[in-house]
């Protein structure tokens, strides 16, 4: 019993931001000591804090030590952005004294948390001016100022994030509590909409871990991009939950006439299938402990609460007279630790498999283009997750790719160039390229590592379709350009071709024979090639 109050206390102030959350959100003074509070109908907030409440000038988040983990794992594939819960009880209204040891309980609340993510994720988690308890005992206005600052923080250190340290890798939301409420207010001013931005950052987003807080029903159909999780592997989601007995009819963070729309971290569904105890990989009760296996089981409950089961409230009290005894809050994501740390990795790993390349982005021109050509095995980028989408693609690609659509032969014949050597990553598909005339380039060498122009592509897969046995009728109705006269008489039976066949198309009337091909304009010639194929 001792051990287990410890850890009570250990959690304390992250308790707090859950009460001065649910308090700003309705407008309600907190309790004193001497008040009965009675939960009526108290949930969480479908209102952002507008700019008008905004007083207070955003913290200088270019400066390192207004970040409490500041790129903490370096050579991870993913980001985390991490969002600390309440830890100042004594500031009037917001922690605008950010000292020393003030930053010291940041630090000892997010390394609570950290577990759960650090193996997955470089760590980026800011400090901000966070409502402090006493901020809950003011007028309802004067909450709203002091949630609205917190915020405005928050919203200041990721738009730094975004352009200064992102550079397009998938990243994942967290937190727990007021950290948790703070998480989806960026889901609301970020990712909504039809912006190019918008659409670019659900792309990257792996997951939003909202822990210690619920996603109303009235909350997801407000804000579309607020995506409940469903299962276990989902991506782009908001996985929240929070613990109760069984017992309760509501709480702060569930009220009595509402839905949250939760998961159960055990089973990953998100109705009452029970989950036994047997599938809690350990719980974890205090910073660095040892994770204890099947310590609890779970079930959502009708109000979507995550009923916790094979454990007493006795043994679990709320620890602050705000909560119910019944209610597990502080408990909520140290109770399934070890399945929070697995679930990170398999969700990233979902996202990595959909996402192979940080800096191509879902809903460009050449997005899916890029994807087939990866998983094709066509096109590949570097060991770093870059694809270079704008990079123009050399001589030396071009015939590797071709190599590769044919099935990567060997073929034993010497090679005809001086300026290939004999071992590199390409010295086999050129060798093959030129034995089966693909290429027959002699003049000046192969050039493998120069840029290669739309014609001489165009001749290479034209020269590839003959190889490949495909129709090479040319359609005399087919698409002209203005600039045609520039095609050189060499690469002109290919560019009818290519051109006839739909793999090559113009751009406001232009062809550009002379012009030099990217590789995501190559992996959108791959993709069409691949069309032909099948079509004949």
């Amino acid at each position: 019993m001792k051990r287990k109050f410890t850890a009570i206390l250990l959690v304390l102030c992250m308790v707090l931001s859950m009460y001065s959350t649910a308090f700003a959100v309705v407008g309600v003074d907190p309790p004193k000591d001497s008040d009965t509070f009675v939960i009526t109908s108290i949930g969480p907030s479908l209102i952002s804090p507008g700019p008008e409440l905004i007083s207070e000038p955003a913290l200088d988040y270019s400066d390192a030590a207004n970040w409490a983990y500041f790129e903490e794992g370096q050579g991870r594939p993913v980001d985390l952005f991490l969002i600390c819960p309440t830890v100042d009880t004594r500031s009037e209204t917001n922690s605008f004294d950010l000292n020393d040891k003030l930053k010291g309980r940041f630090v000892n609340a997010l390394d609570m948390e950290r577990g759960i993510y650090e193996n997955s994720a470089r760590m980026f988690s800011p400090y901000y001016r966070q409502m402090s308890m006493n901020a809950y005992r003011l007028d309802k206005d004067q909450q709203a100022q002091a949630r609205a600052v917190a915020y405005n923080d928050i919203s200041a250190a990721f738009r730094w994030y975004l352009d200064n340290e992102n550079g397009g890798r998938g990243f994942i939301l967290a937190g727990f509590s007021q950290g948790s409420d703070m998480c989806l207010e960026l889901l609301k001013e970020y990712f909504g909409g039809d912006s190019a931005e918008a659409m670019a950052l659900r792309s990257k987003l792996i997951a939003v871990y909202s822990i210690g807080w619920s996603v109303t029903e009235e909350m997801a159909a407000a804000y579309p991009q607020i995506v409940p999780a469903k299962g276990e592997t989902d991506t782009g989601v908001v996985i929240s939950f929070d613990c109760e007995d069984g017992s309760l009819d509501g709480t702060l963070v569930n009220p009595a006439g509402t839905r949250a729309l939760s998961i159960n971290p055990l089973n990953w569904k998100t109705d009452g299938t029970k989950a036994d105890k047997a599938l809690n990989k350990g719980a974890v009760m205090s910073t660095g402990a040892e994770p204890q296996p099947a310590l609890c089981g779970a079930y959502i409950g009708s109000r979507g609460e995550l009923v916790v089961t094979d454990v007493a409230a006795a043994d679990y009290p709320a620890a602050i007279d705000i909560f119910p005894e019944g209610s597990y809050h502080v408990y909520d994501y140290m109770f399934f630790f070890e399945n929070l740390r697995k679930n990170v990795a398999a969700r990233t790993a979902a996202w990595q498999a959909e996402h192979p390349f940080r800096d191509v982005a879902d809903g460009l021109w050449y997005s899916d283009a890029v994807k087939f050509a990866y998983e094709k095995g066509l096109m590949e980028g570097s060991r770093t997750g870059i694809f270079n989408p704008d990079k123009k693609l050399t001589r030396a690609q071009l015939a590797t790719v071709l190599w590769r659509i044919a099935g990567e032969p060997y073929v034993n014949y010497a090679l005809p160039y001086s300026d290939v050597p004999q071992e590199l990553w390409y010295s086999e598909a050129v060798r093959w390229a030129a034995a089966e005339k693909i290429t027959d380039r002699i003049s000046g060498g192969f050039g493998p590592n120069e840029p290669i122009s739309r014609e001489e592509t165009a001749e290479m897969f034209f020269r590839m379709a003959r190889h490949q046995g495909l129709d090479l009728s040319i359609d005399d109705g087919r698409a002209r350009f203005s600039d045609e006269g520039q095609i050189s008489d060499r690469y002109r039976a290919a560019i009818n071709w290519a051109v006839s066949s739909g793999l090559m198309e113009g751009s406001n009337g232009k062809l550009d024979p002379k012009g030099e091909l990217s590789r995501a304009q190559a992996s959108m010639l791959l993709q069409r090639f691949f069309g032909i194929i099948y079509t004949d």
